[in-house]
């Protein structure tokens, strides 16, 4: 038996419905997790070959039987149903409302192949019936011909056009018929404009005389040739023979295009083993532990969102409530999609395990929605903690990709952390899947990294081919740092590609600022002033606020018309240099002061961490709940790039730069936003930050999760 992955298969199957047919049918296994890909894919197939439903063309050009077969939804692809012997399976023993062995109706297709009792070891054949074709119609019978003589008009025709060849007013396609003075010819006018762009509109004519061909308006053509529906696309008509040999009935059996064998795969589910203590170190929840507790939060948000609860993708088990053998477990279940909730849906399997109940209690008590107040969100590498802040920012869900510019992504270099710095607040501007806000991920220069490429396939897994246009991939960074093969494989995959780069990191920022829209904020960092840009980007993430960042040697002129044009009656302290005169230098804020109206801030301290004590103590709401935390990059700003990543996640709340050791000035403007109820969560986004400083900002923010 022949195994392929099922998207090859059926673009396989594709293919030769378009080309010749095959020569045998080959058997194609697909798990039963796979079931809603596969109906999916089937009635993607028959979708690119329905059935004419033309009813001038059920009158008078096919016999009865034809006539039957030509219905709404109908498809020359159908499917059949065999069970493990091989024979064929009444369809109304698997969804009461379908009738016979076989059917080419496609929501009949859905409701077959979506049904709980279409169950493993049954095969499902897509089948092809026997059609033809008439001017691009799909007619399910044999070939229709003109068998008589096509007339021509005579003079009696132009004596009354309106009964003898057409009236417009019962025709929807006509505007009107003029008989030209001799009544030997008539101009037929048609609704169809002959140029929508012109500056005067002239609608598309047909002119008629005893030398012209009979037309039949029942049928309206297309420039192809085709019958078509539409108005605007109407060109003409087609010939009138006085006979046409009708279309019959084929009785020729359907050829087997396809044969898909369904197999239970929840025996095969990927099965995971944890110790409490790879999930939560006693202090906070590690890297993967943050994760399994985000899927689960993000899982029930999505079927809440949808009105899908009882069916998220991924599950909690049973709180342990003793030990056997001496050994507690909970287990945390993923499923191939809400539709799949069952046993055979099953794609992985994660069980924790303690020797500890207490322990082990405490920890399936973090995995609740949003429960843990210690984290980290990080992966094995910059590109992989990108990948988990997003889905910890809420970016999990499929795609939806019948709209466009709902589906956004914003790229930029993950070694080239300059040209991302004005990144955060154009990602907080996209959508996605039409809600506000979308992510942040890291690529390499010439191509996507393997945790990049998974993750925007993953979000795209459900969204056909010709819909992945619609996805939009936001780089922000020039040629030389994103470079056009990356705009290929990006645009190989089917998504669109928008720049927003020049020629250095000054330019690139202010072509976001211009995509912005209109700004009544700016910030302005130094061109090495990386690290006082990730402290500030929550805050321009909250408020959608261009940060410009300046060129080295300082911001040129283009940098200060753009806050001339734009920000010239800014309120006070609406445009913000951000870091000292050593990155910003006295020249540089004096020209910015020159060209606006009210005064310029300037937050700075005496290094990247005063800086970072300065902007919280500045921006950072009265009333904060949660803190992140992520390296300060001062060994390697190249490690700042967690921060560009957390900046969407943080939303506005404080990112504090550390690794070895917090400053006493950020712990006393972290302090002084202290709310009401206190701090409730803190999160560590990316690895490196040394243990014992998370254990000290843990401690004075009063947080823990043993409870």
């Amino acid at each position: 038996m022949n195994k392929k992955r099922l998207s090859v298969v059926m673009a396989g199957a594709m293919l030769a419905s378009a080309v010749a047919p095959v020569m045998a049918a080959e058997v194609t296994d697909v798990n039963m997790s796979e079931k809603s890909l596969l109906a999916k894919k089937i009635v993607d197939l028959a979708k690119t070959k329905m059935i004419s439903t033309n009813s001038e063309l059920k009158t008078n050009f096919v016999s009865t039987d034809v006539a039957n077969l030509m219905k709404d939804n109908a498809s020359a692809y159908g499917i059949k149903v065999l069970n493990k012997d091989g024979k064929e399976v009444a369809l109304n023993t698997i969804d009461s409302s379908v009738t016979g062995d076989v059917t080419y109706d496609i929501k009949e297709i859905e409701k077959i192949l979506s049904n709980d009792a279409l169950k493993a070891d049954m095969t499902v054949q897509v089948v092809e019936r026997k059609t033809t074709e008439f001017l691009g119609q799909i007619i399910p019978g044999t070939q229709i011909e003109a068998t008589g003589k096509v007339e021509k008009y005579g003079v009696d025709d132009f004596q009354n056009p309106t009964t003898n060849i057409v009236d417009p007013a019962s025709n929807d396609f006509v505007k009107e018929i003029k008989v030209n003075d001799k009544k030997t010819g008539a101009t037929v006018t048609l609704e169809a404009i002959k140029d929508l762009t012109a500056s005067k509109e002239e609608n598309v004519k047909i002119e008629l005389n005893t030398e012209s061909d009979e037309l039949n308006f029942n049928l309206p053509l297309d420039k192809d040739g085709k019958i078509t529906d539409k108005v605007q696309e109407c060109v003409g008509f087609a010939t009138k023979a006085s006979k046409y040999q009708k279309s019959a009935e084929i009785t020729a059996d359907p050829e087997v295009k396809e044969s898909y064998k369904l197999v239970d795969d929840s025996k095969k589910a990927e099965q995971v083993t944890y110790l409490a203590k790879d999930l939560y170190d006693g202090l906070a929840l590690t890297a993967k532990g943050t994760e399994i507790q985000k899927d689960i939060e993000n899982a029930k948000k999505v079927a809440k969102e949808n009105n899908r609860t009882g069916k998220e993708t991924v599950k909690l088990g049973d709180r342990p409530s003793k030990l056997t053998n001496g050994v507690a477990e909970f287990k945390v279940t993923y499923y191939a999609s809400y539709k799949d909730v069952t046993t055979t849906g099953e794609v992985k399997v994660v069980t924790v395990k303690s020797t500890n109940l207490k322990e082990l209690q405490s920890l399936y008590d973090m995995m609740t929605t949003d429960n843990y107040t210690v984290g980290i969100v990080a992966g094995a590498n910059r590109y992989e903690t990108a990948v988990n802040v997003a889905k910890a920012q809420g970016i999990n869900e499929t795609a939806n990709a019948d709209n466009a510019n709902q589906n956004d992504i914003v790229l930029v270099n993950g070694e080239s952390l300059v040209d991302g710095l004005a990144a955060a607040p154009l990602a907080a501007d996209k959508k996605w899947n039409n809600t506000a806000g979308t992510a942040v991920l890291l690529s390499k220069s010439d191509s996507l990294p393997t945790a990049t490429k998974d993750f925007l396939e993953e979000l795209t897994v459900n969204v056909p081919k010709s819909k992945l246009k619609n996805v939009k991939i936001h780089l922000v960074g020039g040629e030389a740092v994103l470079s056009e093969s990356l705009v290929d494989e990006l645009k190989d995959m089917g998504f669109s590609v928008e720049r927003y780069g020049g020629d250095n990191r000054e330019e690139t920022s202010l072509e976001v600022a211009e995509a912005l829209g209109k700004v009544s904020k700016a910030f302005i960092v130094g061109a090495e002033g990386e690290a006082d840009a990730m402290s500030i980007a929550t805050v321009a993430v909250k408020e959608k606020t261009p940060i410009i960042v300046s060129k080295k040697g300082g911001l040129t002129k283009d940098a200060i018309r753009f806050i001339e044009k734009n920000l010239k009656t800014a309120a006070n302290d609406n445009v913000a240099v951000i870091g000292g005169e050593s990155v910003v230098s006295k020249a540089d804020y004096d020209k910015i002061d020159a060209v606006t109206n009210n005064k310029v801030a300037r937050v700075a301290g005496d290094n990247r961490f005063e800086t970072n004590a300065a902007i919280i103590e500045k921006y950072a709401p009265s009333d904060i709940d949660e803190v992140v935390l992520v390296k300060d990059g001062q060994r390697n700003k190249e490690e700042l790039v967690d921060a560009l990543a957390a900046a969407n996640y943080a939303n506005g709340n404080p990112i504090v730069l550390a690794t070895d050791k917090i400053t006493d000035n950020q712990k006393v403007a972290i302090l002084d936003k202290k709310g009401t109820d206190g701090f409730t969560k803190l999160t560590q986004v990316g690895q490196g930050v040394a243990r014992t400083t998370l254990e000290s900002i843990a401690e004075f923010l009063g947080l823990s999760n043993v409870k």
